[in-house]
This record gives structure tokens, sequence and C-alpha cells, in this order.
């Protein structure tokens, strides 16, 4: 196994077991969610605020804080709840797609230290092995635009490479991956995914491939 990989193992392992507790939080916030929205449709409530939504922004969760510091004390308590599990559905969403960027980032780190940067226009890197095939794209390849649109998503301003990339996994594999559809917003937990990624185990068999 290359140095690399050892020498991040921990932190990767971590990464991962961080991922998993962000994702029970998140079901968990979900479910009594569902429950809230359900009891105020059977008193025949509607209001925006009852959507439910699986890829909230960080402008979402700033807009749910904001009803919930603005609610006053005759307020339905039920429109609090919503408010409140609203706003910490979206932080912990939000917190995903951070670690999910860290991870990338560290799997493109390896790539580089080994192989080099990626030569403008071109799309490959020095002497790197591509890994794993999802046709068209290469592992490697979605590794690396990945990685630059998690760490650029909030300026919203993309290189070529990562237009072409998304917008390649937009037709493959739907609008999860739309760069238009979700602006500002990282997709590293998608890609993560894409990759098969729900463990230690199995980012590590694919980093073999990368770094022999």
């Amino acid at each position: 196994m290359h140095q690399y990989i050892v020498e991040t193992e921990d932190t990767i392992r971590s990464l991962f077991e961080l991922v998993n507790q962000e994702d029970s939080l998140v079901q968990e916030q979900t479910s009594k969610l569902r429950e809230i929205i359900a009891e105020f449709k059977a008193r025949g409530w509607n209001s925006h605020t009852s959507d439910l939504n699986d890829d909230f922004s960080d402008t979402y969760v700033m807009a749910a804080f904001f009803r919930l510091a603005n609610s006053t004390s005759g307020t339905d308590k039920l429109k609090l709840k919503v408010a409140r599990f609203q706003a910490q559905l979206g932080v912990h969403q939000l917190t995903t797609q951070t670690i999910c960027g860290s991870i990338l980032q560290i799997a493109k780190q390896g790539i580089s230290s080994v192989h080099g940067s990626f030569l403008a226009p071109d799309s490959y890197i020095i002497g790197s092995l591509p890994g794993r095939i999802l046709a068209p794209l290469t592992l490697r390849d979605i590794i690396w635009q990945a990685c630059n649109q998690a760490i650029h998503c909030k300026g919203g301003n993309y290189r070529r490479p990562v237009i072409d990339l998304f917008a390649e996994l937009e037709v493959l594999h739907g609008s999860q991956f739309s760069l238009s559809r979700h602006p500002r917003q990282s997709r590293a937990k998608q890609i993560i995914q894409l990759l098969g990624w729900l463990s230690y185990g199995a980012y590590v068999a694919d980093m073999r491939l990368l770094l022999p």
C-alpha cells in the first residue's frame, strides 16, 4: 500500500465516521420533521415552510434560523418546531458536504503529490493512472474536478474542466449534479455517493488503484 494512504488512514477513517454520524442525524431530523409536517397537514396548514428538502443550501438554513428568531411567543408551537428542525437539518446536511469535501481534497492531494497536477487545458494528470472507469469518465478526473467544485462553490466561479465534468455527470446521473440548479452548493456528498465511498474500505480500494 502506498505510504500516502497509510499516513492519511486515521484522518480518512475519522472523516467517514463523521459522515455516518451526520447522516444518522439527518435521518433522525428528517423523520421528526415529517411527523410535524403531517400534523400540520392534518390541521389544514399550508406554507412554504412545510416543504421538505433533502439538499438544503446555506441560504435556506439562514432563512430557517431567521424565521425561528423572529417567531413571537404567540406563534403556533408547531411552526416553531418546523423552523427549528429545518434549521438543524440544514446544518447537518451542510456539515456533511464539508466533510465529504475534505475526503475529496485528501484524495486529490494524494494524486497530485504522486503524479503531478492537471495540465490545462488537457484533462489528464502527468503519469497518473486513471483508476476505475465510470464511463466515459475516470475516477481520477472525477475526484480532481469534484474537489475543485467543492472548494470554489461559494464563489461559483468554475473553470471549464469542472463545468464540463459536471455537465457530463448531470446527463449521466441526474440533476443532483447540475451546477445551475444548485448554485454555490458543494456537490461533494453526491460525488462520494456516486463513487460508492460509503466506507473507508471502499475509498482505500480505489486509492490503491490510483496510488500503486
